[in-house]
């Protein structure tokens, strides 16, 4: 069985290091100067058989800054592509003005069939730089290009320097039959994973006003728990723990799927789902975590491609001024006889104490779980003292190895992960 192991990590921190006025006195009218808080990207496929999703994105916009709160975006971005590169890019500050924009773009279309796989990262690209913590959905029919690819360095550290997440949407069409299995498709899935974005198929273009309208919504005061396909997209056997802290209002899980729909068991029941978008496929569902605090169980059983992600919103909104600092912490485990040691580590006194010696949750129905490996860092971020874990040097997260080059041990912005990358940070010896 393969076991992914979560971190439940919700920051709240004032955004004013990384500000708009990175573009003051910009002439760049994609870039105008303004004093804005987040932006709202639409990176679109602009083509015959991406028509249907094109022409109904502006009633979309309208639909849902109906249920958002009004103070999240004052910038909107709208980017149009085909497959000879980049042929509209337009920003504004207004949502009447996005509307029109939207508008513009569905009647832009220019016919092109010439390929199914586009320059989606060129054209992602165009549009970060707007404002921290923005959200981008690229909506498209196609994968991203073999000359295209090669901009995916660029991509990462643009995305990562802005902590823009990708919301990656494909759009099922006859004349482009892409999917999460083909290669191209995967490459840009995987990315938007990375960023601490989502992919998902839609069978059927005319959704994506209802998807959007369901999605959204979710992102706002919210934080990503984990993407327990990141990687792999497959789901078979697949159990999950979340450890959900005393602060979280509700849970939301994003799957994608032939035909399988996750479940949810609390320490004590079955946990039931409010479902708020299924297309047969494409699910998105809620939970309230009834039973208080503690670890929750999540399974999802499904052969061929298929996508898990959650994500954790707070039970009181928080104002518009503080943000949610979204860091991506996957860590997976295959559990194995050689990793499981059947006995509970011990304290030593080689390291120094930093990380403080505390447990986050009530460890004691987790006591006996101290010396799986496959438990460990789970249990090392949140039952420290149990476990006599408080001096142990350790990386929480496997991922470590590519965020400490990037410098995220030195960037004040990111210092919560220093707490997942001890060991790499330094963060335990003095």
């Amino acid at each position: 069985m393969v076991i992914r192991i979560p971190i439940v990590f919700i920051v709240v921190a004032v955004m004013a290091a990384l500000s708009g006025a990175n573009f003051a006195g910009s002439s760049d009218p994609l870039h105008p100067t303004n004093s804005y808080r987040k932006a709202l990207v639409f990176v679109v496929e602009a083509t015959p058989q991406n028509s249907v999703a094109v022409k109904l994105l502006p009633e979309t916009l309208t639909r849902v800054l109906k249920i958002i709160d009004s103070d999240w975006f004052d910038q909107f971005v709208v980017i149009g592509f085909d497959s000879s590169g980049i042929n509209f890019s337009q920003s504004c500050f207004t949502a009447s003005e996005a509307i029109k924009l939207l508008q513009s773009l569905a009647e832009f279309i220019l016919p092109d069939y010439s390929s199914c796989d586009m320059p989606v990262l060129q054209a992602s690209l165009v549009g970060i730089g707007f404002s921290p913590q923005s959200v981008m959905y690229l909506i498209t029919t196609a994968g991203s290009s073999v000359s295209d690819q090669a901009y995916e360095l660029s991509f990462l550290n643009s995305m990562t320097l802005w902590d823009v997440q990708l919301q990656s949407i494909l759009i099922n069409s006859a004349e482009c039959n892409n999917s999460l299995s083909s290669q191209n498709t995967y490459f840009v899935a995987n990315l938007a994973v990375v960023t601490g974005g989502d992919f998902v198929e839609l069978s059927n273009p005319s959704q994506i006003d209802d998807y959007i309208c369901a999605h959204l919504p979710t992102l706002y005061d919210s934080a990503l728990v984990e993407t327990p396909t990141h990687g792999t997209f497959l789901c078979a056997e697949t159990s999950y723990y979340a450890a959900v802290e005393d602060n979280v209002g509700t849970v939301y899980l994003y799957s994608y799927s032939d035909s399988a729909v996750p479940s949810v068991q609390s320490g004590y029941n079955s946990v039931s789902l409010t479902t708020l978008f299924d297309d047969g496929h494409a699910r998105i569902f809620s939970f309230a975590p009834v039973d208080g605090p503690g670890i929750y169980t999540i399974d999802l059983n499904d052969v061929g491609p298929c996508s898990l992600q959650i994500r954790s919103q707070a039970e009181i909104a928080r104002p518009t001024v503080a943000t949610t600092l979204e860091i991506q912490l996957t860590t997976s485990f295959v559990t194995t006889a050689s990793q499981t040691t059947g006995t509970t580590p011990q304290p030593t006194t080689s390291v120094p104490q930093i990380l403080p010696c505390i447990d986050k949750i009530d460890c004691t129905p987790n006591a006996g779980e101290c010396g799986l490996a496959a438990f460990k860092p789970l249990l090392y971020n949140y039952c420290r003292k149990t476990c006599g874990f408080c001096n142990e040097c350790i990386d929480a997260d496997d991922r470590c190895k590519y965020w400490v080059p990037n410098h995220f041990c030195t960037n004040a912005f990111y210092a919560n992960i220093t707490d997942e990358c001890a060991k790499s940070c330094n963060k335990c010896t003095g």
